[in-house]
């Protein structure tokens, strides 16, 4: 489940894959709320 740059998930923006491991997707991403940046893990389906 690759999410492209520039997608939206509730008020945050990603902005780029960090990494990409066996169990979940690491993004870097924009919190429009609060202006900051941050991390977010995504697990995989599998």
């Amino acid at each position: 489940m690759a999410l492209a740059a520039g997608a939206h998930l509730g008020s945050y923006k990603v902005v780029a894959l960090i990494c990409a491991g066996g169990m979940e997707e690491v993004y870097q991403a924009h919190d429009a709320k609060l202006g900051r940046n941050l991390a977010f893990g995504v697990l995989s389906a599998k």
